[in-house]
């Protein structure tokens, strides 16, 4: 797979939508307990969202879900295909 950005400015994919909104108090909470601990790391932020989606997230395919929000995977435990990314551009 080749991988083509289509712009060059980070803005164009870091822009909050309906489906992923991260500046929601309780998406920011999440933030703030995964980037908790000593010492913060870009490195170590980005493997405890991974590991927090994947280990706590019921993937929608699996369980036949339709969740399609951050707020939604948030609160049920359920994800789509991509929310892996969705918790990572908050402020990496």
């Amino acid at each position: 797979m080749k991988l083509i950005c289509e712009s060059l400015q980070k803005e164009d994919y870091i822009q909050e939508l309906s489906e992923v909104n991260f500046t929601h108090p309780l998406i920011q909470q999440k933030v703030r307990e995964l980037k908790s601990g000593s010492p913060y790391s870009p490195i170590a932020y980005i493997k405890k969202a991974y590991e927090f989606v994947r280990d706590e997230v019921s993937h929608s395919w699996d369980i036949q879900s339709r969740i399609k929000e951050t707020m939604d995977v948030l609160s049920q435990h359920e994800d789509c295909l991509d929310m892996y990314l969705h918790y990572l551009p908050t402020e990496l």
